[in-house]
C-alpha cells in the first residue's frame, strides 16, 4: 500500500461482512466490556489483549462462528476499542486473518455500518489501510487477529454467549 487510506469500495472482494450475532445474544458483551475496560484504566485507545483481560470478550474471540471462518484457529492478538477514529492502526500484526465484531451502533469502518453483532473479516494486511466511515469515530468493537503464532482457542459451544437465567 502507498499510505493512502482505502475503503471497502476500493477492495470489496477482500472482506466478508455478515450479521453473525443477534443483539440479544451479544448486547451484554458490549456493556460488560465497556465497564471492564474503564476498570482496567482504558478510557481512550485500544485495550490490548482484550480477549485475555475481559472474560466476555474472550468468549467472543473464541466463538465458533469466528474461529470456524479463520484459516488459523489461534488468537494472535486482540484489542477492544471503545472508540476509533482511524488515525491509529487497529492491530500491529499484518499476518493471518482479522475479525472485527461490532459491539455498539456508532459509526462504521470503510463502507460497513457498525450494527450490533455484525462481523467484518478478511486478511490482516488489508485492514491496515481502512479508515473510520465518514471520518467520524466508531465503536465500541473487538478486533481479533487469528494467526499460526497465536494462543490456542478454547472449544466453546455456539450458545456460549447466552447467559444463564440466574444471571439476568
Amino acid at each position: 500500500m502507498d499510505g493512502v487510506m482505502q475503503t471497502l469500495a476500493d477492495i470489496p472482494a477482500a472482506f466478508a461482512v455478515r450479521d453473525a450475532f443477534s443483539a440479544d445474544e451479544i448486547g451484554w458483551v458490549g456493556a460488560d466490556a465497556d465497564v471492564q475496560a474503564v476498570l482496567l484504566g482504558t478510557r481512550e485507545g485500544p485495550l490490548a489483549d482484550a480477549h485475555a483481560k475481559i472474560a466476555s470478550l474472550g468468549k467472543v474471540a473464541a466463538h465458533p462462528r469466528l474461529v470456524g471462518t479463520a484459516a488459523q484457529a489461534r488468537i494472535a492478538q486482540s484489542a477492544y476499542w471503545r472508540g476509533w477514529d482511524g488515525t491509529q492502526p487497529l492491530l500491529a500484526g499484518t499476518d493471518g486473518q482479522v475479525a472485527i465484531v461490532f459491539l455498539g451502533w456508532r459509526g462504521g469502518i470503510g463502507a460497513v455500518d457498525a450494527a450490533l453483532g455484525r462481523v467484518m473479516s478478511g486478511p490482516a494486511h488489508e485492514f491496515a489501510g481502512l479508515a473510520a466511515k465518514g471520518g467520524a469515530a466508531c465503536g465500541p468493537f473487538l478486533v481479533v487477529r487469528y494467526a499460526a503464532d497465536g494462543d490456542d482457542v478454547p472449544v466453546l459451544a455456539d450458545d456460549c454467549l447466552w447467559q444463564s437465567a440466574w444471571c439476568v
